[in-house]
């Protein structure tokens, strides 16, 4: 299995989705360039912020992840800020039929919408992270 991640997060994201894919899915192996990936790898990229990700980083995404032919999962993570979760995976969608963006059929896409941002969730859960001294 080889997933290519899109992210939202220049820090935040980059850091906590390789933690936790270490624990949940611990055969896969990060690589550093989408052509680096073989077998059970990922590789993960920021789109450096909201509407960068869409604007400048998603067409290059799937260009990457269709002309390699070897990721099973695309999955952008992204944060809903003042959206409800349905209508930024629709805002997506629909961004991808208007710019005419088409990922392979062989591609499961995800949308995984951090409700309202990453950073809100660590901190509404204090215990889960150490606290700064």
């Amino acid at each position: 299995m080889n997933i290519y991640f899109l992210v939202e997060g220049k820090r935040t994201e980059m850091k906590v989705y390789p933690k936790w894919l270490s624990y949940l899915v611990p055969e896969l192996h990060r690589v550093q360039w989408h052509h680096q990936v073989s077998k059970n790898n990922y590789c993960i990229f920021t789109g450096d912020g909201f509407p960068s990700l869409l604007d400048n980083h998603l067409r290059k995404s799937v260009e990457d992840i269709n002309d390699t032919g070897i990721f099973n999962y695309f999955v952008i993570c992204l944060d809903a800020d003042e959206q409800n979760v349905q209508q930024c995976k629709q805002d997506i969608l629909e961004f991808m039929t208007r710019e005419n963006i088409v990922l392979n059929d062989n591609v499961q896409f995800e949308i995984i919408v951090q409700n309202k941002c990453l950073e809100t969730w660590f901190l509404g859960n204090t215990k889960f992270s150490k606290k700064s001294q």
